[in-house]
């Protein structure tokens, strides 16, 4: 009865499914690496300040990378703004 519905038919998911979430983490690796790189390698930032945002990128990932991100886009807007 395992894997069956009442009426006897057969609940298989989708190979699509497994297909999915086999590439989720990987992407999600992908996406810490590349925050982390991300952080290395920008001038701006103080050591004790890059070692923050990667232990954040880190700890929590999405959050972390999704901050980073975020915060990179404001700081660049607001140094190519004129007069700021």
């Amino acid at each position: 009865m395992s894997g069956e519905t009442p009426d006897g038919i057969s609940i298989v998911l989708p190979a699509a499914y497994d297909i999915v979430w086999s590439f989720a983490p990987l992407l999600l690796l992908f996406l810490v690496a590349v925050t982390v790189i991300n952080i290395a390698y920008t001038h701006w930032l103080t050591t004790q300040e890059k070692l923050l945002w990667a232990a954040l990128a880190v700890f929590v990932p999405v959050l972390g990378a999704l901050a980073w991100w975020l915060f990179l886009a404001g700081a660049t807007a607001r140094r190519r703004r004129p007069g700021a």
